[in-house]
């Protein structure tokens, strides 16, 4: 591919276009460098306001841990945030590679990822280093209550959602966004703990050459809160893809064992997490990426089905995100 005609002069001259990814609420592009690395440019989405920051201040007291992933922080660049990983494809992206190597390259990341969520989870910063809670379940709270409605596919979903969910399955959600803050007087009786805030899949990018580590794009979303909020967000997204793959077949091509990816995750950031808590952050992310999609990209009527399964994740308190669940 020819080099993106909107990269900054700051980009060496021979950098090459080699992916890119566009939303309403955020565009991404990875550009290949002569020296083997690759640079991923987050700017926001056409539907986005403002530029984006990054208040990397709050990782300096982060102690790294043995075999985690870099916690990669971005440098400013035009309105958008740049970062220089070793690898031009994210987890997401690799999930949908039907290769069998590639289960225990995820599994790898999957470890880096819970073990630098762990050290992470160590430091205890002042909300006034960070925004109170993760920005996810806080743009979900403020669509969910009518407060932002983005979009006109944002607005038909929620008329969907109070007709379909009811009132008390609303209320739950918006309830369980307000447990992930750190001023919540309803969360555990532990301090508020760093959080990435938006630890995802999309933003685990591992290596493409050995003795490189998995890089963890951090920064935009830092935040307090609770460590169950960076868990469930990763947890919640491999329950989603494990039942789209069965929604839709895709398992059948697609084989990756995403019960079996949750449990690495788990058992590489350790025992000392709440688990009913980590359920309930898991459905807050498959809801968040309901309203994303809506807000952010349009209507679609598999949105319908996606809502039904949320409702049954609410119900079942998000044990059904779990490990172990049956569907």
């Amino acid at each position: 591919m020819t080099t993106d005609v909107l990269a900054p002069s700051s980009f060496p001259a021979a950098a090459e276009l080699v992916a890119e990814h566009a939303t309403g609420w955020q565009r991404t592009t990875v550009h290949r460098v002569p020296d083997g690395s690759f640079l991923w440019w987050h700017r926001p989405g056409a539907r986005r306001r403002g530029p984006l920051t990054t208040p990397t201040a709050a990782l300096s007291p982060v102690q790294p841990a043995i075999g985690a992933a870099h916690l990669l922080l971005p440098t400013a660049v035009g309105d958008g945030l740049l970062y220089r990983a070793h690898g031009p494809r994210s987890a997401a992206g690799w999930l949908g590679d039907p290769r069998p190597e590639v289960g225990a390259l995820m599994a790898d990341a999957l470890t880096s990822a819970g073990r630098a969520l762990r050290a992470m989870h160590q430091v205890s910063p002042t909300t006034s280093a960070v925004p109170d809670g993760p920005p996810g379940p806080a743009r979900l709270r403020s669509w969910l209550t009518g407060a932002a409605l983005r979009s006109a596919a944002a607005t038909r979903l929620l008329a969907h959602l109070r007709s379909s969910w009811g009132s008390r399955r609303i209320d739950t959600v918006v309830d369980w966004s307000f447990r992930l803050r750190g001023t919540s007087a309803d969360a555990t009786a532990s301090a508020p703990r760093l959080l990435h805030g938006a630890a995802s899949l999309a933003a685990l990018v591992p290596p493409v050459s050995r003795g490189r580590a998995v890089a963890l794009l951090t920064g935009e979303d830092l935040s307090a809160g609770y460590p169950e909020a960076d868990l469930g967000w990763l947890v919640g997204e491999l329950a989603e893809m494990r039942w789209n793959g069965r929604r839709t077949g895709l398992d059948q091509f697609v084989p990756h064992d995403h019960t079996a990816l949750q449990r690495v995750l788990l058992d590489a950031y350790g025992p000392e997490h709440d688990g009913p808590a980590v359920a309930r952050a898991a459905v807050l992310r498959v809801i968040t990426h309901l309203h994303d999609f809506a807000a952010y990209m349009d209507w679609t009527d598999e949105l319908l089905a996606y809502s039904a399964f949320a409702a049954e994740l609410i119900d079942s308190e998000g044990a059904n995100a779990l490990p172990g669940a049956a569907g």
